[in-house]
């Protein structure tokens, strides 16, 4: 690339080299690292859930409750956050 761009002797050249390096930066895959997952890291990427998504909700154990906000039922469980479920 940095050849490429000495090579080009007007801006409007040098534009479009960079324009067309970039674009094959971004296309390119890059090659991942693979880093161990330490076990603080695996507890905070298994504690951050989303809902699950259902037609009809229901809660399922005897700390679930039901939560009605902006026109959508949630449940929501303060004993295990699986528990967490979204209508709609």
């Amino acid at each position: 690339m940095i050849a490429a761009l000495a090579a080009a002797r007007t801006s409007v050249a040098a534009a479009a080299v960079l324009r067309t390096s970039m674009r094959t930066l971004l296309v390119t895959p890059s090659v991942a690292v693979a880093r161990p997952v330490t076990p603080a890291a695996a507890v905070m990427a298994s504690s951050v859930r989303g809902y699950q998504v259902r037609a009809s909700v229901k809660p399922r154990c005897e700390h679930c409750y039901v939560v009605v906000r902006k026109g959508r039922r949630y449940v929501l469980c303060k004993k295990s956050t699986r528990h967490k479920q979204r209508q709609g």
